[in-house]
């Protein structure tokens, strides 16, 4: 199976680095043609292009210390980072201009199901937001490819704030709210609210979206 992105993006950017936290740790290969990473605070998504998966192919985590190591030294005559991802033997290679390199994947991984804590992009957006953390403005200009291009909106001002980038890329975080600000600490995206749904203790309806988000260049 050939994996293929475009190397302006870093989607292992989102990943976390928190060794209790293994599914995390890495980039998922999502079967729609999107890379995706979280550290629960944050969500990078990337487009990629999947050719030759296997049937029964329902996506696996790459390492995220490793995706960003290699790609460091993509060949520099072509325009994509090229990844070949053998399900069967849980290997993954990675054609750089110092030759190939591989490691192994997770193909049982249980990434959360992030698609559940998107905001409602069929609502009317607001521009403002309380407050986000710096260093995740940092994270998703630099994983995204933003440059000076930051823009975000949200349905909701305490919601997640959904991040454009091109091609169809986005990222999403959460801002931090009153109760944080005053402990210093962030807003929460956590695995309990990416998997039942509640915010602030209270229940949500998970956003239905599609399996890819077009967003205008």
């Amino acid at each position: 199976m050939i994996v293929t992105f475009d190397p302006r993006f870093k989607p292992w950017m989102g990943a976390s680095d928190d060794d209790t936290r293994p599914a995390l740790r890495g980039v998922n290969v999502d079967p729609s043609g999107l890379l995706v990473a979280t550290n629960t605070h944050l969500l990078v998504v990337v487009p990629c292009e999947i050719t030759d998966a296997p049937l029964n192919f329902a996506g696996c985590s790459i390492p995220a210390d490793w995706l960003r190591d290699v790609a460091r030294f993509k060949n520099r005559k072509s325009s994509h980072f090229t990844l070949d991802i053998d399900v069967e033997k849980r290997t993954v290679e990675a054609f750089t201009r110092l030759g190939t390199v591989r490691t192994g994947i997770d193909t049982e991984v249980k990434f959360p199901r992030w698609r559940r804590v998107l905001p409602d992009l069929s609502t009317t957006p607001i521009t403002s937001v309380r407050c986000i953390q710096p260093r995740y403005v940092a994270l998703l200009t630099a994983a995204l490819d933003l440059g000076s291009k930051f823009t975000f909106f949200t349905p909701e001002a305490l919601g997640p704030v959904f991040v454009p980038a091109t091609d169809g890329a986005f990222g999403v975080v959460m801002p931090m709210d009153p109760e944080a600000n005053r402990s210093g600490q962030d807003g929460l995206l956590t695995e309990v609210m990416a998997l039942i749904g509640r915010v602030k203790g209270q229940e949500t309806t998970p956003v239905s979206v599609p399996e890819r988000v077009a967003v205008a260049a």
